[in-house]
């Protein structure tokens, strides 16, 4: 109850002087409506949680880029975007607030995962993982973001010292930032 979680997220807008940020800024302030008051506009260069990009060498030139703090993305087949080129200015504004409000879920999961934890709960859990390949079951580690590829498994286990049921949800955050429910 005493925890204080910020569920805002802050978003950096990208530099004027672009067909794709010009267009994304002429409907700002219906971007902000749609979006609502939990996400905070930001000047380009100002710190923020997501930075929105247009990058021209990419294979989607027109697009908004939502890129993570610090700007770089590592695989753009993996980073949403929002194209400009075939939308009006309404339909930019909802897309973006969509994509926007859809990723804010899961980064706001994740923060609340990592403030509350187990708490005073005296349960022991574990992620291990093992590739089709190598079939020993290694540790992931919890404090960072684990590597997995296609036909990787993930195992749980989960260890109850107490006296009393415990509820165990195990849920996914993909890499497109959806959200799916294991188990």
């Amino acid at each position: 109850l005493d925890a204080a979680l910020d569920f805002s997220l802050t978003v950096a807008l990208p530099p004027e002087g672009s067909a794709p940020a010009d267009a994304l800024l002429a409907v700002l302030e219906t971007l902000k409506e749609e979006s609502g008051p939990r996400l905070n506009f930001v000047a380009s260069g100002a710190e923020a949680d997501l930075r929105l990009a247009v990058l021209p060498d990419s294979p989607r030139p027109d697009a908004i880029w939502v890129l993570p703090a610090t700007g770089l993305a590592e695989n753009l087949s993996e980073t949403p975007s929002v194209g400009t080129a075939d939308k009006t200015g309404d339909a930019l504004a909802l897309a973006l607030a969509d994509t926007l409000t859809h990723m804010a879920k899961a980064l706001n999961l994740m923060k609340l995962g990592a403030a509350l934890g187990s708490g005073d709960m005296q349960v022991d859990v574990e992620l291990l993982t093992r590739t089709p390949e190598d079939k020993t079951l290694r540790q992931l580690p919890l404090a960072s973001v684990p590597t997995l590829v296609t036909d990787d498994q993930v195992h749980v286990l989960a260890k109850n010292n107490m006296d009393i049921p415990v509820d165990v949800n195990v849920l996914y955050i993909g890499a497109d930032n959806s959200i799916s429910h294991w188990f």
